[in-house]
């Protein structure tokens, strides 16, 4: 029995012949037959080199098997593309295909791209078809160039063509002086102007190496008659070089011109088959056939698209082409008559009573989350009923056609879209546990790049101010985003939503540090579970006897703790090694008496919001500002909390805590009695005993 390697070998030999058989299917798949006249070529050189080939490649490989005959005949169907492709999956196949014993071979694959002016003799077939087909640099390889200097016959790149040519300055010098004593008119060396883009100019310029050639040689000649015939060969061979590059620069024309054409007609099968699917949705015929040109200018879904509609590329395409499509519907209406018939649906709604925006209605924090006018104005199913398909023209009396649930199904989809925008910030910034909601985490918040808010939640954050700032976000491009902006200023609405300024918290890090310290997996560990787990925390850094007091806080709380002495001490990172944490876990007894004093505080806390909502309207402000507000619009004589208005979700409250924790020495400390009889703070007898 071969011992276990010796399989392992056999079964990679297999996985290399099916891959080359998979290559050769492909690149034979769509090639004709050379001409038959190729055929005696072809033999005589596999008559005349097949031993010697076949024993020059690696001992023992697989390619050997084959005969070289039956390669050959593989060889003469493929393109000079696919030559060079296959000479770089094995040696022996290069070994073959870079070698003279191949030209045949290279001839009849060149046969196949027909008006190909043939190789000249200055050329190898390989290397003819690396200037055709390649854009890399010959000399580093690993530079690009879009352009071949056919009269170097060379390809460089920008830094690669500065070294190896050289300025006119420098040699026109001597050319002068060869045409002078040898009487020749003729361009005796070829000069290219090549244009990068990171140079400057096109001035002419020469082959350091053919320069460096033709002055060894002519300084090594003697007689007149030597340099007048190497002046003449000078200029015959330019002058074939020049002849050639016409050739192949016109027959890559030629194919460049053949590609575009056939890259408008599938642009134009594909643009053919979009609008077929459009139709079926219910556009306008009509308004397809004459529009649809203007309507997707630039877009590269429409222009640029060559490949069979298939059901899938319709639906990664529809949205943004639908969108596309009714925002050119909008510019087409007008912006007057958009805003008009905006006013008309929004007023169609709120004097509807089972689904609409009742005017009577009272706000509640529940309702700083639901989507408004503006909000709902923005998702596609209710853009969809006010700019009817391809209705351009068609009038603002027929608003009352709109569906009886839109408002319903408009704020689910808007919701919907938002909870799914939030999440996908999550997950770009941390693991998340499989089976775990990424908004339910307790590391899950989000900072407002805006005004520098930091720490709120979901969903919370939907009722953020800076969501809904007036045209400092608006795409100007679209007449229907500046109609709904214009709608909302003059009736006083809350202006569209955006989420552009919102990231996730960047104190990630601090919060992975706490909830580990917490004895929970920061990757899963929700919010409610460490509201819930009861932990309280101190700063080992910041207690010390120095300072004389140890300082409690929740686990929110303790994310706003910041001293320079113990902020040198690095949070745990997200990857990475582990570093040691400045938090510590208080002691359950302690922990109780904490908790009790909490309380309290955090009623304290809550009378101290920045941000009221009014009852009545969407207005909001600081609590002067809404009472006068209350007085001033509603009448209200005495305005009352929870009456007239509310505590806003967005919200900013002073934080409650620390609670302090004071040893029994300090009894009589003047700051302790007075944090104490405050109710933060108590004394304890076994917390600082060593």
């Amino acid at each position: 029995m071969p011992p276990p390697h010796k399989k392992a070998k056999v079964s990679g030999v297999a996985t290399r012949r099916s891959r080359l058989a998979q290559r050769l299917t492909l690149a034979t798949a769509t090639v004709d037959a050379p001409d038959a006249g190729q055929d005696a070529a072809i033999s005589d050189s596999a008559s005349e080199s097949g031993g010697n080939v076949l024993a020059s490649w690696h001992r023992g490989g697989w390619v050997a098997d084959i005969p070289l005959d039956i390669w050959i005949e593989v060889f003469r169907h493929l393109t000079p593309q696919s030559l060079r492709i296959l000479a770089r999956t094995s040696k022996a196949f290069r070994g073959f295909l870079m070698s003279r014993r191949s030209e045949a071979c290279w001839k009849a694959s060149r046969k196949l791209l027909t008006g190909l002016p043939p190789c000249p003799p200055f050329l190898s077939e390989p290397r003819y078809a690396d200037l055709l087909f390649t854009n890399l640099c010959q000399l580093c390889g690993h530079g690009t160039s879009r352009q071949t200097l056919w009269d170097f016959v060379s390809r460089y790149c920008s830094s690669c063509y500065t070294k190896t040519t050289v300025e006119p300055r420098r040699v026109d010098a001597l050319l002068n002086r060869i045409q002078k004593e040898t009487e020749c008119k003729d361009v005796i060396l070829a000069a290219v102007s090549a244009r990068y883009s990171d140079q400057v100019g096109t001035e002419s310029r020469y082959h350091k190496a053919e320069w460096a050639a033709l002055k060894t040689e002519w300084l090594s000649l003697e007689t007149r008659e030597e340099k007048s015939n190497f002046a003449k060969k000078q200029a015959a061979m330019v002058k074939e070089r020049r002849e050639f590059s016409a050739q192949v620069v016109a027959w890559l024309q030629r194919r460049a011109v053949r590609k575009e054409e056939k890259e408008v007609t599938l642009t134009l099968r594909r643009q053919s088959q979009i609008l077929q699917r459009f139709q079926a949705e219910g556009w306008d015929k009509e308004f397809l056939k004459f529009e649809t040109d203007d309507a997707f200018h630039g877009c590269k879904h429409w222009s640029r698209g060559t490949r069979k509609l298939s059901d899938s590329d319709w639906e990664a395409i529809r949205r943004q082409l639908t969108e596309i499509l009714e925002d050119y519907c909008a510019r087409r209406m007008g912006a007057q008559l958009l805003v008009k018939r905006l006013r008309n649906v929004l007023n169609v709604i709120t004097a509807r009573s089972a689904d609409g925006i009742s005017a009577a209605a009272r706000r509640d924090p529940a309702t700083d989350l639901q989507a408004d006018f503006a909000c709902i104005a923005q998702t596609p199913v209710f853009r969809k009923a006010v700019i009817p398909r391809g209705d351009v023209h068609r009038t603002t009396e027929r608003i009352d056609e709109l569906p009886s649930g839109i408002q319903t199904e408009a704020a689910a989809e808007w919701y919907q879209a938002r909870e799914a925008e939030f999440r996908q910030l999550v997950k770009q910034r941390m693991d998340v546990a499989e089976g775990v909601d990424p908004l339910s985490l307790a590391a899950a918040s989000f900072d407002c790049t805006h005004c520098s808010r930091t720490g709120m939640r979901w969903p919370n954050v939907l009722s953020h101010k800076c969501a809904r700032r007036q045209h400092r976000w608006i795409d100007r491009s679209s007449e229907y985003l500046v109609a709904l902006d214009k709608l909302c200023e003059e009736e006083g609405l809350s202006f569209p939503w955006t989420g552009a300024f919102f990231t996730v918290s960047s104190s990630l890090a601090a919060t992975f540090n706490l909830i580990s310290v917490a004895g929970k997996d920061p990757h899963s560990a929700t919010f409610e579970e460490m509201e819930s787990c009861g932990a309280r925390f101190y700063c080992k850094i910041c207690t010390v006897p120095a300072v004389g007091y140890m300082e409690v806080y929740d686990w929110k709380e303790a994310l706003t703790h910041s001293r320079m002495r113990c902020d040198m001490v690095v949070e745990t990172p997200l990857a990475g090694e582990q570093t040691p944490s400045k938090w510590m876990v208080l002691d359950p007894d302690h922990t109780a008496s904490v908790i009790g004093l909490e309380g309290a505080l955090r009623s304290k806390a809550r009378q101290s919001a920045d941000t009221f909502g009014c009852v009545h309207c969407q207005c909001r402000g600081k609590p002067l500002d809404i009472v006068k507000h209350c007085r001033g619009a509603h009448s209200v004589g005495k305005p009352q909390i929870d009456e007239d208005y509310y505590i806003h979700l967005d919200a900013v409250h002073k934080p409650f805590g620390p609670v302090h924790i004071y040893p029994e020495g300090a009894r009589k400390d003047r700051i302790a009695k007075k944090d104490v009889e405050a109710g933060r703070a108590f004394f304890s007898s076994t917390l600082f005993i060593d």
